[in-house]
């Protein structure tokens, strides 16, 4: 379960990564990127938990988290 509490980070992309992002904002898909990214770490922990789930993450991927 998730705190109410946030902290920050701060996270360098390219620029192509970064017009990514905004385009996204922009499409009304998302309402800033840290909404955005929030949203990609969370399909990434769910995914690695349904990984855990069904033996295990090798790894590289639990590495990766």
């Amino acid at each position: 379960m998730e705190t109410p509490w946030t902290t920050t980070i701060n996270v360098s992309l390219p620029s192509t990564l970064k017009d990514f992002v905004r385009a996204q904002i922009r499409s009304g898909a998302y309402g800033s990127a840290s909404e955005y990214i929030r949203e990609l770490i969370r399909d990434a922990r769910d995914r690695a938990r349904e990984q855990d789930q069904r033996g295990g993450a090798s790894e590289q991927d639990a590495a990766r988290l």
